[in-house]
Formats: structure tokens, C-alpha cells, sequence
């Protein structure tokens, strides 16, 4: 399994798409589908504020994990990166490849001089320990509602 950088582009998106329903399928979220406004994730390319980390077999994709990065707005000096949406097909989820795909995405946003790593994750899919076995710790806890 080979893990990379790629920057966005409408061919990624093409590739990502099946991914994105089968991702639907395992954390129907709040009843809502993926559905990413690709416009953003452009915007946000062009703005050297998006980064896309693969994982491949041969040339075939099998997990993503995207990040938003920026500075945050409480710690103006704090450059941070923000986990939007990690994937992993489950027929490559075996041995430490989840935890290797992770520590590769956390090395990369180091060398760039990432201070601050978020990863939120569905609760129903709870990777607490794997992140806390990472270093991490728990510093927010979010409550959502669908209103309508």
C-alpha cells in the first residue's frame, strides 16, 4: 500500500466518489449524505489551505483522509490542520494500516509546520484509543442536531 499528497483535481474527485458512498453506508451522519461542495475544495486548493492524503493498491484507490489548513482564529500564531474526512475501504483495514495512513498524514503536516492536529470522528465509530495511542487527546466534544 503506497500513502501520498495528491492535490485536488477533477480526476480525484472522479475516484473518490464511490468512496464517499461507501463511506455514506458505514456513518450515515445526522441521515445526510457526503455530498461536498467540490467548489470549495477547489477554492481552498488554490488557497494552499487543502491537503489530500491518499492510500493506493497499485493505482487503485482504497482510503483518503482530507485536511483543512490555517491558522486558527484563537491562536493567530497556531498554524492547525483539521481532519475533514478520513476513509479506509474495509478490505484494506487490517493489521496497523489505518494507524500507518494516520502517522504518514501527521509526519507530512509536521514538515510543514503544522502545530495542531484535529481529528473529529463519528462517535458510533469511536477511534479514541487509537488516536490517544498516537498522542492525542480528547478537547472537544461536539453536539449536533438535524433541525430540519
Amino acid at each position: 500500500m503506497r500513502f501520498q499528497r495528491e492535490e485536488y483535481s477533477e480526476n480525484l474527485v472522479v475516484e473518490m466518489r464511490p468512496l464517499l458512498k461507501e463511506h455514506d453506508r458505514e456513518i450515515p451522519q445526522l441521515g445526510l449524505a457526503h455530498d461536498p461542495d467540490w467548489n470549495i475544495y477547489k477554492t481552498m486548493n488554490k488557497a494552499k489551505a487543502l491537503r489530500i492524503y491518499t492510500a493506493r493498491v497499485a493505482d487503485l484507490l482504497v482510503g483518503y483522509q482530507v485536511f483543512m489548513i490555517g491558522y486558527h482564529p484563537h491562536r493567530r500564531a497556531s498554524l492547525e490542520a483539521t481532519q475533514d474526512i478520513l476513509f479506509l475501504e474495509p478490505e484494506v483495514r487490517h493489521g496497523m494500516v489505518g494507524l500507518k495512513f494516520i502517522k504518514y498524514c501527521d509526519k507530512e503536516l509536521e514538515k510543514e509546520n503544522v502545530r495542531v492536529i484535529h481529528h473529529p470522528f463519528d462517535v458510533a465509530h469511536d477511534l479514541g484509543r487509537l488516536f490517544e495511542r498516537l498522542g492525542y487527546m480528547c478537547t472537544d466534544i461536539i453536539y449536533s442536531r438535524k433541525v430540519a
